[in-house]
């Protein structure tokens, strides 16, 4: 992914030619200072969300703010290299189990929701924007955006729920793998106690769902402000 995302942009500074490159490197200093200043609001948020939702989910704190910054973006520097969903995922779980003295089932239900609430805003907007900016559908792509606007954070309310029902789910059905005898009986049991205490959450309510949504349309406005 790495090697692709290398040779698109080797090919992207080839097809737009020397004046354009002769532009970024003339750029004003006060506009890359903005860009800067708007990218590391973005990542401040990020991290206001991320560490949000896993103290949430933990019902404790979990680890300082620094900490959350800083696995933050080791996880964000690692994802130049390696699949972004992988250093994501693998310096975040380690952070909140080795750091946080956390159970795996909250570290991994962390990121998950942390990237659902993602999945939850581009999903629906993503219709109402491709229309827009192919320049068709007329008024009523416009009466989309509205429209995107309140089921964004419908969607996102239910999120936790839907995290409570699925951990309660797979909590049963390890339940059963646990009654093995062994190892793999006793890790199955671990996971099918921790999915237990995951659904039994009772820190992830409306209101915070709703503040977590409002951080995410921060999060992508400041995207948009830094485009």
């Amino acid at each position: 992914m790495s090697l692709l995302g290398i040779g698109l942009f080797v090919a992207v500074i080839y097809m737009a030619g020397a004046d354009q490159v002769d532009a970024i490197l003339d750029a004003k200093p006060g506009w890359i200072a903005a860009a800067f200043a708007a990218g590391f609001a973005v990542t401040v948020s990020s991290t206001i969300r991320w560490g949000f939702i896993a103290n949430s989910l933990a019902e404790r704190r979990l680890l300082s703010w620094p900490q959350y910054w800083a696995s933050l973006l080791t996880s964000r520097v690692l994802g130049l290299f390696v699949p972004r969903n992988a250093s994501d995922l693998g310096v975040r779980f380690v952070a909140l189990t080795g750091l946080g003295r956390t159970t795996p089932e909250v570290a991994a239900a962390s990121v998950a929701l942390d990237q659902l609430f993602d999945i939850a805003l581009l999903g629906v907007w993503l219709l109402p924007s491709l229309l827009l900016l192919a320049g068709v559908g007329g008024t009523w792509a416009w009466v989309l955006v509205p429209v995107a606007a309140v089921v964004a954070p419908a969607i996102m309310l239910k999120l936790g729920p839907a995290m409570q029902w699925v951990a309660g789910a797979l909590s049963r059905g390890t339940a059963r793998l646990g009654d093995r005898h062994g190892k793999l009986g006793d890790f199955f049991r671990r996971r099918s106690e921790g999915l237990r205490r995951l659904a039994g959450v009772q820190h992830f309510t409306p209101r915070q769902s709703l503040a977590i949504a409002a951080v995410t349309f921060v999060r992508y406005g400041l995207n948009a402000v830094m485009f």
